[in-house]
């Protein structure tokens, strides 16, 4: 319980710094600006019904920031059960 709710905490500080980092990242800023990026968002676009560059951009804004949240989660989920590894063998 006590690794779920750090880790979660964790996910929670760290999500908008590497949502920040992905969307400045030049590889995204390729990516959508040859229009594969929104391509690989139309399916969220026709699902949600957006119509007009504000919803689109709301689309993908949400979007990055669920998938840093993720990422956030799984790198803090990762390093809590490292170090409780290290302390671990330490302290046999």
């Amino acid at each position: 319980m006590k690794r779920l709710l750090v880790s979660l905490i964790a996910a929670l500080v760290l999500a908008f710094p590497i949502a920040i980092a992905i969307g400045r990242n030049p590889w995204f800023g390729r990516w959508m600006a040859y229009g594969h990026g929104w391509d690989a968002f139309d399916p969220l676009l026709n699902f949600f019904g957006v119509v007009g560059v504000e919803g689109e951009g709301d689309v993908v804004v949400n979007t990055l920031l669920i998938v840093s949240f993720v990422l956030s989660f799984a790198l803090a989920w990762f390093i809590f059960g490292a170090v409780k590894r290290i302390r671990q063998r330490k302290a046999q």
